[in-house]
């Protein structure tokens, strides 16, 4: 596939190159023959199988590459989700403690180092069903 684009390309580019340059019929052939010499050499062939081997092991890096940065952007996506998460849990938290707790009791709870995770999940509920209510005002 590398080959036929690379051969495809440079036979391409040469005959525009010299439809470019204007040449008389016997200059065309001419250069076509030298052109065609050159394209049997063994110095063209080595060049080419260099270009097609280059290509490939630029396709193979291009794959590494993307899976490593999908790997890296999904693994940094994952902390985010983390730091977001915690963050609403501190708020929660805060937001339960102030409007459900006296000094008292959070003093226990403090102790204790819980909360009730059935009282702090129907707070969670409550919250969320006022954060919707006020996102339809």
């Amino acid at each position: 596939m590398f080959g036929a684009l690379d051969l495809a390309i440079f036979l391409r580019e040469t005959l525009i190159q010299m439809y470019m340059l204007k040449l008389s019929k016997t200059e065309f052939e001419t250069k076509g023959k030298a052109i065609l010499e050159f394209m049997q050499s063994e110095e063209f062939r080595t060049r080419i199988q260099n270009s097609i081997a280059k290509s490939r092991e630029a396709y193979e890096a291009l794959k590494k590459e993307i899976t490593t940065h999908f790997n890296v952007w999904n693994k940094r996506a994952k902390i985010y989700e983390s730091i977001y998460r915690n963050t609403n849990i501190i708020q929660n938290t805060v937001q339960y403690v102030l409007l459900y707790f006296t000094a008292m009791s959070l003093k226990i709870c403090l102790k204790q180092r819980s909360f009730h995770r059935s009282e702090h999940s129907r707070y969670l509920q409550k919250v969320s069903k006022m954060n919707r209510m006020n996102k339809m005002r």
